[in-house]
This record gives C-alpha cells, sequence and structure tokens, in this order.
C-alpha cells in the first residue's frame, strides 16, 4: 500500500544505565501534493493538532523499557521503541486525513 508519510530523520537516545531506548522520528505527511490542499482549513489543524503544522510536518517520540530482570539488548530496543513510533506515526497521520476528509465533505 501506498502513502504519503515519509520519515525524514530517525533519531535513537539509548540510555543503557536504566535500560531504556527512545526513537525519534521527523515526520513529513506531504500534504501540499494533496489537490485539495488549498481547501484545508488552518484553524481546523491548529486546534486539533497542534503538534503537526501547516505543511503535515511533526515529530513522534517512543520508548522501549527494558525490565530490571531482564537483560538490556541494544538492538531489540531500538526496533521495539521504532515500531512504536511507527504506530503513533500513522496513528497521528490517519487522524489528520480523516479530519481533511471531513472537512472537505462539509
Amino acid at each position: 500500500m501506498k502513502n504519503r508519510v515519509l520519515i525524514t530523520g530517525t533519531k535513537f537516545h539509548v540510555d543503557t544505565e536504566n535500560k531504556v531506548v527512545v526513537c525519534e522520528l521527523k515526520v513529513d505527511m506531504q500534504l501540499y501534493k494533496h489537490p485539495a490542499y488549498s481547501l484545508i482549513n488552518r484553524e481546523m489543524c491548529k486546534r486539533r493538532f497542534p503538534y503537526v503544522n501547516w505543511y503535515g510536518q511533526f515529530t513522534v517520540r517512543a520508548k522501549a523499557r527494558c525490565n530490571a530482570s531482564d537483560t538490556f539488548d541494544e538492538t531489540v530496543g531500538k526496533r521495539i521503541a521504532e515500531s512504536r513510533a511507527k504506530a503513533k506515526m500513522f496513528n497521528i497521520a490517519w487522524k489528520v486525513w480523516r479530519e481533511c476528509e471531513d472537512a472537505l465533505v462539509d
């Protein structure tokens, strides 16, 4: 399935002492490429999605924490944190597209 959600940057913050991995994704939804871009209400987007800018760019963070009794593995932590960040990313993108669709229908 093709979508317009593009990951423009990925950062990982690893804290081995506390057994935590944080993944930060910079995302571009490429709203400006949509044919109905000029019809989207800016105020609607600002009220409902303050973290998404007018062009559809936003940042998502997700954390993977290891249990105190388990052994810490950095690669597994990165995979878990990245998958959680991607789930958040697609959830936010779906909500924004749904809101734009509802605004266009009205």
